[in-house]
Protein backbone atom coordinates (compact mmCIF):
# COMPACT_ATOMS: atom_id res chain seq x y z
CA UNK A 1 0.00 0.00 0.00
CA UNK A 2 1.17 3.08 -0.84
CA UNK A 3 -0.61 6.45 -2.02
CA UNK A 4 0.62 10.36 -2.83
CA UNK A 5 -0.46 13.18 -0.66
CA UNK A 6 0.74 16.41 0.77
CA UNK A 7 2.00 17.66 3.82
CA UNK A 8 3.78 20.42 6.35
CA UNK A 9 7.57 20.82 6.10
CA UNK A 10 8.35 20.08 10.04
CA UNK A 11 10.68 23.65 9.44
CA UNK A 12 9.11 25.73 7.15
CA UNK A 13 5.49 24.99 7.56
CA UNK A 14 5.59 25.09 3.51
CA UNK A 15 2.67 22.75 1.95
CA UNK A 16 5.35 19.58 0.49
CA UNK A 17 4.92 16.57 -1.47
CA UNK A 18 4.10 13.55 1.04
CA UNK A 19 4.14 9.44 0.78
CA UNK A 20 1.79 7.21 2.95
CA UNK A 21 3.31 3.48 3.24
CA UNK A 22 2.83 0.17 5.30
CA UNK A 23 5.70 -1.21 7.05
CA UNK A 24 6.02 -3.81 9.90
CA UNK A 25 1.82 -2.91 10.66
CA UNK A 26 2.00 0.53 10.86
CA UNK A 27 1.29 3.05 8.21
CA UNK A 28 3.92 5.84 7.69
CA UNK A 29 4.06 8.95 5.79
CA UNK A 30 7.18 9.87 4.34
CA UNK A 31 7.66 13.84 3.19
CA UNK A 32 10.42 15.83 0.99
CA UNK A 33 10.78 19.42 1.74
CA UNK A 34 13.17 20.34 -0.95
CA UNK A 35 15.38 23.27 1.31
CA UNK A 36 15.38 20.83 4.65
CA UNK A 37 14.98 17.40 3.01
CA UNK A 38 13.54 14.34 4.03
CA UNK A 39 11.35 13.23 6.94
CA UNK A 40 9.38 9.89 8.30
CA UNK A 41 6.62 9.88 10.68
CA UNK A 42 4.15 7.19 11.95
CA UNK A 43 0.67 8.48 10.03
CA UNK A 44 -2.23 9.69 13.05
CA UNK A 45 -4.39 6.19 11.97
CA UNK A 46 -1.42 4.09 12.16
CA UNK A 47 -3.06 0.80 11.81
CA UNK A 48 -3.49 0.29 8.10
CA UNK A 49 -7.12 -1.24 8.53
CA UNK A 50 -8.09 2.17 10.19
CA UNK A 51 -6.30 4.31 7.17
CA UNK A 52 -7.52 2.51 4.63
CA UNK A 53 -11.17 2.69 5.99
CA UNK A 54 -11.02 6.52 6.30
CA UNK A 55 -9.02 6.82 3.09
CA UNK A 56 -12.10 5.50 1.40
CA UNK A 57 -14.77 7.53 3.04
CA UNK A 58 -16.92 9.22 1.73
CA UNK A 59 -17.83 12.04 3.40
CA UNK A 60 -20.39 14.77 2.82
CA UNK A 61 -19.30 17.33 0.24
CA UNK A 62 -20.31 20.69 2.34
CA UNK A 63 -18.25 22.82 4.38
CA UNK A 64 -18.20 22.29 8.17
CA UNK A 65 -21.22 22.85 10.14
CA UNK A 66 -19.01 23.28 13.21
CA UNK A 67 -16.46 26.05 14.52
CA UNK A 68 -14.09 26.37 17.44
CA UNK A 69 -13.44 29.65 19.05
CA UNK A 70 -10.01 29.74 21.10
CA UNK A 71 -10.82 32.94 23.10
CA UNK A 72 -8.08 33.15 25.30
CA UNK A 73 -4.68 31.81 25.87
CA UNK A 74 -5.10 31.95 29.78
CA UNK A 75 -4.88 29.01 31.69
CA UNK A 76 -5.64 27.81 35.92
CA UNK A 77 -3.08 25.27 34.96
CA UNK A 78 -0.25 24.74 33.43
CA UNK A 79 0.24 21.65 32.74
CA UNK A 80 3.74 19.65 31.50
CA UNK A 81 1.11 18.47 28.46
CA UNK A 82 -0.81 21.26 26.75
CA UNK A 83 -0.91 21.39 22.82
CA UNK A 84 -1.97 25.14 23.22
CA UNK A 85 1.24 26.74 25.32
CA UNK A 86 -1.52 27.80 27.40
CA UNK A 87 0.11 30.95 29.59
CA UNK A 88 3.29 31.02 27.18
CA UNK A 89 1.57 32.59 23.90
CA UNK A 90 0.45 36.71 25.36
CA UNK A 91 -2.34 37.05 21.95
CA UNK A 92 -4.96 39.14 23.53
CA UNK A 93 -8.30 37.63 23.91
CA UNK A 94 -10.81 36.56 20.98
CA UNK A 95 -13.37 39.56 20.92
CA UNK A 96 -16.73 38.32 19.68
CA UNK A 97 -17.37 41.60 17.85
CA UNK A 98 -14.48 41.10 16.02
CA UNK A 99 -15.92 37.46 14.36
CA UNK A 100 -17.59 37.47 10.79
CA UNK A 101 -19.93 34.27 10.03
CA UNK A 102 -20.38 32.83 13.31
CA UNK A 103 -24.14 32.41 12.48
CA UNK A 104 -23.87 30.36 9.45
CA UNK A 105 -22.38 27.40 12.06
CA UNK A 106 -24.77 25.26 14.14
CA UNK A 107 -22.28 24.27 16.66
CA UNK A 108 -20.00 26.66 18.32
CA UNK A 109 -16.91 25.04 20.33
CA UNK A 110 -15.64 27.58 22.84
CA UNK A 111 -12.17 26.76 23.88
CA UNK A 112 -8.47 28.23 25.10
CA UNK A 113 -6.84 28.31 27.47
CA UNK A 114 -9.33 27.94 29.88
CA UNK A 115 -12.20 29.85 28.25
CA UNK A 116 -14.02 30.07 32.02
CA UNK A 117 -11.23 32.42 33.09
CA UNK A 118 -13.08 35.22 30.82
CA UNK A 119 -15.68 37.26 33.35
CA UNK A 120 -18.08 37.71 29.93
CA UNK A 121 -18.06 33.86 29.13
CA UNK A 122 -21.96 34.06 29.93
CA UNK A 123 -22.52 37.07 27.78
CA UNK A 124 -20.60 35.02 24.90
CA UNK A 125 -22.52 31.91 25.79
CA UNK A 126 -25.86 33.63 25.82
CA UNK A 127 -25.01 35.93 21.89
CA UNK A 128 -24.31 32.40 20.17
CA UNK A 129 -27.17 30.88 21.63
CA UNK A 130 -28.96 33.99 20.75
CA UNK A 131 -28.14 33.54 17.36
CA UNK A 132 -29.62 29.91 16.79
CA UNK A 133 -25.66 27.71 17.65
CA UNK A 134 -25.69 25.18 19.88
CA UNK A 135 -22.47 25.70 22.22
CA UNK A 136 -20.33 23.48 23.72
CA UNK A 137 -17.73 24.44 26.03
CA UNK A 138 -13.70 22.67 26.52
CA UNK A 139 -13.18 23.02 30.18
CA UNK A 140 -10.52 21.81 32.83
CA UNK A 141 -13.51 21.85 34.84
CA UNK A 142 -12.25 23.79 37.80
CA UNK A 143 -14.72 26.63 37.82
CA UNK A 144 -17.57 24.30 37.29
CA UNK A 145 -16.98 22.66 40.31
CA UNK A 146 -19.15 25.74 41.82
CA UNK A 147 -22.82 25.38 41.24
CA UNK A 148 -23.49 28.70 41.23
CA UNK A 149 -21.07 29.40 38.68
CA UNK A 150 -21.80 26.11 36.16
CA UNK A 151 -25.59 27.00 37.06
CA UNK A 152 -24.95 30.48 35.61
CA UNK A 153 -23.57 28.92 32.32
CA UNK A 154 -26.35 27.04 32.37
CA UNK A 155 -28.98 29.60 32.07
CA UNK A 156 -27.36 31.68 29.54
CA UNK A 157 -27.79 28.76 27.02
CA UNK A 158 -24.64 26.16 27.54
CA UNK A 159 -25.59 22.58 26.66
CA UNK A 160 -22.62 20.97 26.49
CA UNK A 161 -19.17 20.65 28.37
CA UNK A 162 -16.02 18.50 26.41
CA UNK A 163 -14.53 18.18 30.54
CA UNK A 164 -11.15 17.09 30.23
CA UNK A 165 -11.37 14.07 32.45
CA UNK A 166 -7.48 11.80 32.17
CA UNK A 167 -7.48 9.82 35.47
CA UNK A 168 -8.80 8.88 39.02
CA UNK A 169 -5.48 8.99 40.00
CA UNK A 170 -4.16 11.86 41.83
CA UNK A 171 -0.62 11.07 41.56
CA UNK A 172 -1.43 10.61 37.56
CA UNK A 173 -3.49 13.99 37.79
CA UNK A 174 0.05 15.56 39.26
CA UNK A 175 2.09 14.44 36.42
CA UNK A 176 -0.58 15.23 33.56
CA UNK A 177 -2.22 18.53 35.16
CA UNK A 178 0.53 19.30 38.05
CA UNK A 179 -2.46 19.42 40.07
CA UNK A 180 -4.42 16.94 42.31
CA UNK A 181 -7.72 17.35 40.71
CA UNK A 182 -9.43 14.33 40.94
CA UNK A 183 -11.98 15.58 43.49
CA UNK A 184 -12.64 18.99 41.56
CA UNK A 185 -13.26 16.81 38.53
CA UNK A 186 -16.14 14.84 40.13
CA UNK A 187 -17.40 18.21 41.70
CA UNK A 188 -17.67 19.47 38.20
CA UNK A 189 -19.18 16.23 36.75
CA UNK A 190 -22.05 16.11 39.83
CA UNK A 191 -23.01 20.18 39.23
CA UNK A 192 -23.18 19.47 35.18
CA UNK A 193 -25.64 16.09 35.79
CA UNK A 194 -27.55 18.43 38.23
CA UNK A 195 -27.86 21.02 35.99
CA UNK A 196 -29.14 19.03 32.56
CA UNK A 197 -25.77 20.32 30.74
CA UNK A 198 -24.56 16.76 28.93
CA UNK A 199 -21.25 15.76 29.42
CA UNK A 200 -18.75 14.29 26.94
CA UNK A 201 -15.62 13.86 28.64
CA UNK A 202 -11.63 14.12 26.72
CA UNK A 203 -8.67 12.47 28.38
CA UNK A 204 -5.35 12.43 26.75
CA UNK A 205 -3.62 8.99 26.79
CA UNK A 206 -0.25 8.44 28.25
CA UNK A 207 1.87 5.45 28.30
CA UNK A 208 3.27 4.39 32.09
CA UNK A 209 0.08 6.32 32.98
CA UNK A 210 -3.29 6.25 32.31
CA UNK A 211 -3.08 3.81 29.60
CA UNK A 212 -2.33 1.05 32.15
CA UNK A 213 -5.25 2.74 34.30
CA UNK A 214 -7.92 2.34 31.30
CA UNK A 215 -10.19 -0.49 32.95
CA UNK A 216 -10.86 1.57 36.10
CA UNK A 217 -11.31 4.76 34.23
CA UNK A 218 -13.36 3.43 31.73
CA UNK A 219 -15.55 1.77 34.72
CA UNK A 220 -15.85 4.69 36.10
CA UNK A 221 -17.29 6.89 33.15
CA UNK A 222 -19.53 4.42 32.17
CA UNK A 223 -21.48 4.94 35.11
CA UNK A 224 -22.08 8.19 35.03
CA UNK A 225 -25.78 8.50 33.32
CA UNK A 226 -25.05 11.82 32.17
CA UNK A 227 -21.29 10.99 30.62
CA UNK A 228 -22.73 10.21 26.73
CA UNK A 229 -19.42 9.98 25.21
CA UNK A 230 -16.23 9.51 26.42
CA UNK A 231 -13.23 10.74 24.46
CA UNK A 232 -10.03 8.72 24.50
CA UNK A 233 -7.34 10.45 22.40
CA UNK A 234 -3.90 10.46 21.84
CA UNK A 235 -1.23 12.62 23.08
CA UNK A 236 -0.82 16.09 20.71
CA UNK A 237 2.56 16.37 19.54
CA UNK A 238 2.48 20.03 19.99
CA UNK A 239 3.12 22.78 22.26
CA UNK A 240 3.91 20.86 25.84
CA UNK A 241 4.81 17.28 25.73
CA UNK A 242 7.21 14.62 26.73
CA UNK A 243 7.43 12.59 23.25
CA UNK A 244 8.35 9.17 25.29
CA UNK A 245 4.67 8.61 26.28
CA UNK A 246 2.97 9.05 23.28
CA UNK A 247 0.43 6.44 22.83
CA UNK A 248 -0.80 5.54 18.91
CA UNK A 249 -4.82 5.23 17.96
CA UNK A 250 -4.18 1.94 17.14
CA UNK A 251 -2.65 0.53 20.78
CA UNK A 252 -5.36 2.96 22.27
CA UNK A 253 -8.69 1.06 20.33
CA UNK A 254 -7.14 -2.33 20.59
CA UNK A 255 -6.67 -1.88 24.42
CA UNK A 256 -10.47 -0.60 24.68
CA UNK A 257 -11.53 -3.50 22.71
CA UNK A 258 -9.22 -6.30 25.12
CA UNK A 259 -11.19 -4.78 28.07
CA UNK A 260 -14.50 -4.45 27.30
CA UNK A 261 -14.95 -7.39 24.25
CA UNK A 262 -15.10 -4.97 21.26
CA UNK A 263 -14.09 -5.39 17.66
CA UNK A 264 -12.02 -3.29 14.93
CA UNK A 265 -14.97 -3.24 12.78
CA UNK A 266 -17.65 -2.02 16.16
CA UNK A 267 -15.75 1.44 15.46
CA UNK A 268 -15.56 1.48 11.59
CA UNK A 269 -19.35 0.52 11.03
CA UNK A 270 -20.22 3.25 13.82
CA UNK A 271 -18.41 5.66 12.35
CA UNK A 272 -19.50 4.49 8.84
CA UNK A 273 -23.05 4.74 9.67
CA UNK A 274 -22.56 8.29 11.37
CA UNK A 275 -20.90 9.45 8.15
CA UNK A 276 -23.93 7.77 6.14
CA UNK A 277 -26.65 9.57 8.35
CA UNK A 278 -24.64 12.50 7.33
CA UNK A 279 -24.81 12.22 3.65
CA UNK A 280 -28.19 10.63 3.88
CA UNK A 281 -29.93 13.80 5.05
CA UNK A 282 -28.68 16.31 3.04
CA UNK A 283 -30.82 14.19 0.06
CA UNK A 284 -34.03 15.72 1.58
CA UNK A 285 -32.69 18.57 3.52
CA UNK A 286 -29.66 20.96 3.15
CA UNK A 287 -26.72 20.20 5.76
CA UNK A 288 -23.16 21.08 6.33
CA UNK A 289 -20.61 18.90 7.39
CA UNK A 290 -20.59 17.18 10.60
CA UNK A 291 -18.07 13.95 10.23
CA UNK A 292 -14.79 13.95 8.75
CA UNK A 293 -11.72 11.64 9.20
CA UNK A 294 -9.83 12.57 12.13
CA UNK A 295 -12.84 10.83 14.51
CA UNK A 296 -13.28 7.27 14.78
CA UNK A 297 -16.62 6.36 17.15
CA UNK A 298 -18.14 3.28 18.85
CA UNK A 299 -21.88 3.48 19.05
CA UNK A 300 -22.94 1.55 21.89
CA UNK A 301 -25.11 1.00 25.28
CA UNK A 302 -24.12 -1.37 28.65
CA UNK A 303 -25.69 -3.83 30.13
CA UNK A 304 -24.90 -4.78 33.64
CA UNK A 305 -22.93 -7.93 32.17
CA UNK A 306 -21.57 -5.97 28.88
CA UNK A 307 -20.85 -3.40 26.23
CA UNK A 308 -22.78 -4.06 23.17
CA UNK A 309 -21.98 -2.45 20.23
CA UNK A 310 -24.44 -0.63 17.73
CA UNK A 311 -23.61 -3.80 14.97
CA UNK A 312 -24.72 -6.37 16.72
CA UNK A 313 -28.18 -4.38 16.94
CA UNK A 314 -28.62 -3.62 13.64
CA UNK A 315 -27.20 -5.03 10.13
CA UNK A 316 -25.16 -1.68 9.63
CA UNK A 317 -23.46 -3.26 6.56
CA UNK A 318 -26.59 -4.33 4.93
CA UNK A 319 -27.95 -0.60 6.27
CA UNK A 320 -25.06 1.54 4.62
CA UNK A 321 -25.42 -0.12 0.83
CA UNK A 322 -28.74 0.64 0.73
CA UNK A 323 -28.27 4.43 2.10
CA UNK A 324 -24.98 4.51 -0.39
CA UNK A 325 -27.72 3.88 -3.32
CA UNK A 326 -30.12 6.44 -2.26
CA UNK A 327 -26.81 9.29 -1.42
CA UNK A 328 -25.87 8.00 -5.43
CA UNK A 329 -28.83 8.65 -6.43
CA UNK A 330 -30.30 11.24 -5.01
CA UNK A 331 -33.88 9.42 -4.51
CA UNK A 332 -36.35 10.65 -2.59
CA UNK A 333 -38.32 7.55 -3.74
CA UNK A 334 -35.41 5.01 -2.64
CA UNK A 335 -35.40 7.20 0.91
CA UNK A 336 -39.23 6.13 1.66
CA UNK A 337 -38.50 2.78 0.67
CA UNK A 338 -35.51 2.67 3.36
CA UNK A 339 -37.55 3.41 5.89
CA UNK A 340 -39.99 1.13 5.14
CA UNK A 341 -37.23 -1.55 4.95
CA UNK A 342 -36.10 -0.22 8.30
CA UNK A 343 -38.77 -0.60 10.18
CA UNK A 344 -40.08 -3.85 9.30
CA UNK A 345 -37.27 -5.57 8.58
CA UNK A 346 -35.01 -3.48 11.37
CA UNK A 347 -37.34 -3.13 13.99
CA UNK A 348 -39.88 -5.71 13.76
CA UNK A 349 -38.69 -9.00 12.28
CA UNK A 350 -35.29 -7.87 13.97
CA UNK A 351 -37.04 -7.47 17.81
CA UNK A 352 -38.03 -11.36 17.78
CA UNK A 353 -34.09 -12.71 16.21
CA UNK A 354 -31.76 -10.32 17.99
CA UNK A 355 -31.33 -10.46 21.57
CA UNK A 356 -29.47 -7.13 21.75
CA UNK A 357 -32.58 -5.25 20.03
CA UNK A 358 -34.57 -6.39 22.45
CA UNK A 359 -32.21 -5.70 25.24
CA UNK A 360 -31.63 -2.18 23.74
CA UNK A 361 -35.15 -1.22 23.56
CA UNK A 362 -35.76 -2.21 27.52
CA UNK A 363 -32.84 -0.10 28.16
CA UNK A 364 -34.75 2.71 26.62
CA UNK A 365 -38.02 1.99 28.10
CA UNK A 366 -36.22 2.12 31.60
CA UNK A 367 -35.22 5.35 30.90
CA UNK A 368 -38.55 6.81 29.60
CA UNK A 369 -40.05 5.51 33.25
CA UNK A 370 -36.99 7.06 35.22
CA UNK A 371 -36.76 10.83 32.84
CA UNK A 372 -39.54 12.47 35.82
CA UNK A 373 -36.85 11.87 38.73
CA UNK A 374 -33.93 12.21 36.66
CA UNK A 375 -34.33 14.63 34.15
CA UNK A 376 -30.53 14.19 33.33
CA UNK A 377 -30.37 10.84 31.47
CA UNK A 378 -31.69 11.15 28.19
CA UNK A 379 -34.19 8.65 26.79
CA UNK A 380 -31.82 6.86 24.50
CA UNK A 381 -29.48 4.60 26.08
CA UNK A 382 -26.91 4.49 23.51
CA UNK A 383 -23.12 6.24 24.15
CA UNK A 384 -20.09 6.25 22.52
CA UNK A 385 -16.09 6.22 22.69
CA UNK A 386 -14.34 8.57 20.69
CA UNK A 387 -10.71 8.72 19.46
CA UNK A 388 -9.91 11.64 17.45
CA UNK A 389 -6.46 12.57 16.30
CA UNK A 390 -4.68 15.66 16.03
CA UNK A 391 -2.10 16.28 12.89
CA UNK A 392 0.65 18.28 13.41
CA UNK A 393 3.08 19.25 11.60
CA UNK A 394 4.98 16.46 11.24
CA UNK A 395 2.35 13.86 10.28
CA UNK A 396 -0.02 16.37 8.46
CA UNK A 397 -1.76 14.72 5.35
CA UNK A 398 -4.10 17.07 3.61
CA UNK A 399 -5.82 14.35 1.78
CA UNK A 400 -7.42 13.61 5.56
CA UNK A 401 -7.97 17.19 6.33
CA UNK A 402 -10.35 18.28 3.09
CA UNK A 403 -13.02 17.06 4.78
CA UNK A 404 -12.50 18.70 8.29
CA UNK A 405 -15.06 19.15 10.73
CA UNK A 406 -13.80 21.79 12.94
CA UNK A 407 -13.21 24.85 11.56
CA UNK A 408 -11.90 27.87 13.91
CA UNK A 409 -11.81 31.08 13.62
CA UNK A 410 -8.02 32.81 12.63
CA UNK A 411 -7.31 36.07 13.99
CA UNK A 412 -4.52 36.46 11.31
CA UNK A 413 -7.00 35.30 8.09
CA UNK A 414 -10.01 37.11 9.51
CA UNK A 415 -11.27 33.85 8.72
CA UNK A 416 -12.51 29.91 8.82
CA UNK A 417 -9.50 27.05 8.60
CA UNK A 418 -8.91 23.74 9.87
CA UNK A 419 -8.39 23.87 13.68
CA UNK A 420 -5.45 21.54 13.91
CA UNK A 421 -3.48 23.62 10.52
CA UNK A 422 -4.10 26.97 12.94
CA UNK A 423 -2.83 25.49 15.65
CA UNK A 424 0.65 24.53 14.01
CA UNK A 425 0.92 27.75 12.48
CA UNK A 426 0.14 29.48 15.59
CA UNK A 427 2.77 27.65 17.83
CA UNK A 428 4.89 25.74 15.84
CA UNK A 429 8.71 27.18 15.44
CA UNK A 430 9.59 28.05 12.13
CA UNK A 431 13.16 28.29 10.31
Amino acid sequence: MKSKTESLCSRCLKKIPADTFQKNGKIYLKKTCKEHGESTELHFWDDPEIYEFFHGLSTLKARSNQAILNITYKCNLTCPVCYARANENQSPDLQIQEIEGLEKFKTVFISGGEPTLRDDLPEMIKQIKEQGSRVVLFSNGIKLASYSYAKKLQQAGLSTVILQFDTLDDKTNLFIRGKKLLKIKKTAIENLTRLGIRITTSSVILREKNFEQLPNLLNFLLAQPNIKTIGLNPLKELGRFPKEIFVPSSEIIDRVNKILHLKKQDWLSSTQLLTDMDNLISVFKKRNRVFSKCRLKCLFFTTKQECIPFNRIFNLKKIHCKIDRIVKNQSKADLGLFILYFFFDQMVLNFFRNKYLRKYLAAFAVNIVRKGSRKTVSLNPLKSFSVSVYPTDKNFDFDFIKSCNFVTYSKNEKGYRPACLDRITCYSKKD
